[in-house]
């Protein structure tokens, strides 16, 4: 729900996710009812390896916009640095900063008029523990930290985070928690919204769920059935 609410909003943004399989879940759109692709969304610029990761893609799409249509773009977490340089003109000074160069000067972009948002903020300490993500990774700290000057950041996880295991660049973000049964403590007119959990032991997960998803597909089972997985591993699995 949170990145919805980036993308529909009218500041220019641009959201980080960790894997182009979910930067290309918030680009397609679907069939509401067969699910399946139907065309893509003109609004939103995907960005990951091997796609629109070039100069030449990002001001045709820098182009198309008006001031009534805010810049939407989507990438991988590998792609932050590169792409706020492209939009700021800047290249690394070696000392793990900024400075400007000339050549670069067509793309310009007061990164104060972007906001950040940064989804799976779990996931980005996982991919910093893997050598081969790590230099990715520092660049999209160091990205983080030059949009936290300006307040214009936004971490988001569904997943427990202690503090304690905070980046630096993000350690003085506010947290803000969605406490969802203290929102129907406080909202007692809301009770009705309130759905059954039906809690199942089992030997092992994936089949487990796979056999819940058949019986209903099947006609087996009944009902409305919701199974809400925090990982983009097992999803794909």
């Amino acid at each position: 729900g949170a990145t919805s609410l980036a993308l529909a909003d009218r500041s220019h943004c641009i959201i980080a996710l960790p894997t182009r399989n979910t930067v290309q879940s918030k680009w397609v759109i679907r069939d509401k009812g067969t699910r399946e692709i139907i065309g893509y969304d003109n609004d939103i610029f995907p960005i990951y390896g091997g796609f629109n990761d070039t100069k030449d893609a990002l001001i045709k799409y820098l182009n198309s916009r008006s001031k009534e249509h805010p810049i939407k773009i989507v990438c991988t977490y590998d792609q932050v640095e590169r792409l706020y340089m492209r939009l700021t003109g800047k290249i690394e000074d070696g000392k793990g900063g900024y400075v400007q160069d000339e050549a670069q000067n067509a793309l310009c972009v007061n990164a104060t008029k972007f906001r950040l948002y940064v989804d799976e903020i779990h996931q980005v300490l996982d991919d910093y523990k893997t050598p081969e993500r790590r230099a990715s990774i520092r660049g999209l700290l160091r990205t983080i930290a030059i949009f936290n000057k300006h307040e214009n950041t936004t971490c988001i996880t569904a997943t427990p985070l202690e503090r304690k295991y905070f980046f630096d660049e993000i350690k003085d973000l506010r947290v803000i928690n969605v406490d969802y049964e203290g929102f129907f403590a406080k909202n007692p007119r809301y009770e009705d919204y309130r759905r059954k959990v039906d809690l199942r032991k089992c030997g092992y997960l994936a089949p487990a769920v796979i056999k819940i998803v058949r019986e209903h597909l099947e006609g087996r089972a009944f009902g409305n059935a919701h199974i809400f997985v925090n990982s983009v591993d097992f999803i794909a699995k």
